[in-house]
């Protein structure tokens, strides 16, 4: 049409160029926010945990880590620097400084977050509490995504935030 009118190849080539990469934006867009299945086990944390990420992001994101099932011991040392942030699937998790229990983490709080938000060493010892299933994340890997995707780290950072807004409150 711009041909007929311009007489110009430039204009309709350019034209043609601008609706394919408007129609790639758009799959990719309705790619990103297609619904993904959730597994039944992981629900609750996707609704309740991480509400602004999509399905797509937190299937991402619990991919990324590895489960792994801790028994009576400590998770974390008391002035430390974490290699490590976990989340709590299964299982209690005490919170000690100085030898007094200071709170009990259990499914759906994470630990170690303070350390990875503030890069300092812990805060208090952690110790599993029987048996404690959780996610575990190389704290380096996830630190690597905000360089490729800086829109799901601050939902990261969000995510993180309240949990640890919530500790402070109870």
């Amino acid at each position: 049409n711009n041909y007929y009118y311009a007489q110009n190849y430039n204009v309709a080539i350019w034209n043609f160029i601008f609706i394919i990469v408007n129609i790639i934006q758009v799959i990719r867009i309705y790619d990103d926010r297609k619904p993904r299945m959730i597994p039944d086990d992981m629900k609750d944390l996707y609704n309740d945990l991480f509400k602004e990420f999509t399905s797509k992001e937190f299937l991402y994101f619990m991919n990324l880590g590895e489960r792994e099932t801790i028994s009576n011991q400590k998770i974390i040392s008391l002035g430390q620097h974490q290699k490590d942030l976990l989340l709590i699937l299964n299982g209690q998790a005490s919170v000690t400084r100085q030898e007094v229990q200071i709170a009990d983490l259990q499914r759906g709080q994470f630990v170690g977050e303070i350390s990875f938000l503030t890069d300092q060493p812990a805060s208090a010892d952690v110790y599993a509490k029987g048996e404690l299933k959780c996610i575990k994340w190389d704290q380096s890997k996830i630190r690597a995504v905000k360089i490729s995707n800086n829109a799901f780290w601050a939902k990261l950072n969000a995510v993180l935030t309240n949990d640890l807004t919530s500790k402070i409150a109870s």
